[in-house]
């Protein structure tokens, strides 16, 4: 799920599947497959294709804006263990919720 959230994050900034392939050194029609795979994943479309490129359906920024945060600590986390392994051992935590998002 966090590379597919990855590609699609990579997606919106390029605001095009074919530009975004070539950036992330994929095919469009494999990015294509990721974008559907994670709109499986959570449950409707976040892209809306058009002949101009992509942009997010309402569904897309509110994937923006409830998981942009948990990659970007989900990244900090993983550069932090990967600290941790050439030397000290720190505690490392990890914030989370019990309450689900709602996309409603």
């Amino acid at each position: 799920m966090i590379d597919l959230l990855r590609a699609f994050f990579v997606v919106l900034e390029e605001g095009s599947l074919n530009r975004a392939a070539t950036r992330l050194h994929v095919t469009q029609p494999s990015l294509s497959r990721q974008m559907q795979a994670l709109e499986h994943e959570i449950g409707g479309p976040l892209l809306e294709r058009q002949t101009s490129g992509v942009k997010p359906t309402a569904l897309g920024q509110a994937t923006v804006a409830c998981m942009k945060p948990v990659l970007e600590r989900y990244e900090s986390g993983l550069a932090e263990l990967r600290h941790q392994r050439g030397g000290s051992a720190r505690s490392c935590a990890l914030a989370t919720s019990a309450r689900r998002p709602s996309f409603t």
